[in-house]
This record gives structure tokens, C-alpha cells and sequence, in this order.
């Protein structure tokens, strides 16, 4: 088991409050250090596929050619995991503020 799960044993809420598990997902996510924690229903994104093959081929997406690889798992989650009903999004901000920038 993970250092920082290990860290979480003794910590967690012994019943999630009353959200239930969603609750219980951000208190653990929000531990582990991520800034943010959702659920989203599974569906295909096919206005977002448009979008991004769009913006890839404006040449937008240099440095990061991963973005067009795999598309179908990309933009149709359940082609990974069939009958997947929701994914965990986790969103973890990498930008840290420089003290003689004027931005703190």
C-alpha cells in the first residue's frame, strides 16, 4: 500500500457524512493532495473530439502528441472499460506563485 494511503489509516471518517461516497472520495483525494474532486456520468464527447482535432491540427498540441494518440478511449471512456457507468476526475494545480513575481 501507498506511504500516503498508509498515512490516511486512523484518519478517515468512520461513515461518510451525508453525501456518502462521493463525501468520502473528496475527504481521501483531498489527503492524498489533489485541489479538486468530481464524478462524472460516462458518455461519449463528440463535440469535444471536433474540438480537439481541430485545435491538434492548428498546431496547437506541440510537445504533447499523446493528445491524438488512442482517440476512441479518449473521447468514449466505456471502450476502455465497458459498462462503465462514472469516472473520478482529479485535478491537481501545478502553478506555484514566485514570492518577487507581484502575483502573491
Amino acid at each position: 500500500m501507498p506511504r500516503k494511503l498508509r498515512n490516511l489509516k486512523g484518519r478517515m471518517p468512520d461513515e461518510p457524512a451525508t453525501g456518502g461516497l462521493k463525501d468520502l472520495l473528496r475527504h481521501v483525494t483531498s489527503e492524498l493532495g489533489f485541489d479538486q474532486c468530481g464524478v462524472a456520468q460516462v458518455e461519449p464527447l463528440t463535440n469535444e473530439q471536433h474540438r480537439l482535432k481541430r485545435w491538434l491540427s492548428r498546431g496547437f498540441g506541440q510537445g504533447m502528441a499523446y493528445l491524438s494518440r488512442n482517440p476512441e478511449a479518449r473521447f468514449d471512456p466505456t471502450s476502455l472499460l465497458p459498462g462503465c457507468k462514472s469516472v473520478i476526475v482529479l485535478a491537481h494545480s501545478v502553478f506555484t506563485i514566485d514570492a518577487g513575481s507581484g502575483l502573491a
